[in-house]
């Protein structure tokens, strides 16, 4: 495995829309991070998702269907990994995501890995790349590490995958942030 930086992709540089000034984000203190998976279509459980991902124009249609579809001022995640290992910027870390049902959005980071961890290994790109932002968003902001968190810990749902489920359970047990 490669353990360099790995690359960050900001908001201006994959062409990300910006809020109406009339709609701000409601503000947070992070103090939990949820990750996720992409998923997989309902009609299509085992698809294998990563290698729909196009870059840049892959997450712009994600945050056009958060605006358009959902009725969101911006894309729900916070950051998304690549399958390359690529993190792109999502919406600013200090606004209230909207990555979960409910209250767990308040005060956590979410974290999309662009994947169908149900039916798809974790990639070595995208495992080193959460490592490096879970470190140094537990850093930037003191999270505790235990909480860290998969989306099926917050909700009833099959996310991040049993695989990366798998990987959190793992990193939190063994790795010193």
């Amino acid at each position: 495995m490669n353990f360099e930086t790995p690359k960050i992709i900001h908001r201006s540089d994959w062409g990300a829309v910006e809020p109406p000034s009339n709609k701000p984000y409601f503000l947070q203190i992070p103090t939990s991070i949820i990750i996720h998976h992409f998923g997989f279509p309902a009609d299509k459980p085992n698809c294998r998702i990563s290698e729909h991902f196009k870059g840049a124009k892959t997450i712009r249609k994600l945050q056009k269907n958060a605006i358009k579809k959902n009725g969101l001022i911006d894309i729900e995640y916070h950051y998304i990994i690549a399958p390359d290992g690529t993190i792109y910027k999502g919406r600013p870390v200090t606004a209230v995501g909207k990555h979960c049902d409910g209250k767990c959005n308040i005060s956590s980071v979410g974290i999309m890995c662009y994947g169908n961890y149900n039916v798809e290994k974790v990639p070595d790109d995208v495992k080193i790349s959460l490592v490096y932002l879970l470190r140094n968003l537990v850093d930037v902001f003191n999270i505790n590490p235990e909480n860290i968190f998969g989306h099926r810990d917050k909700d009833f749902t099959s996310c991040p995958g049993a695989y990366m489920y798998a990987f959190i359970e793992r990193i939190k047990n063994r790795c010193q942030f």
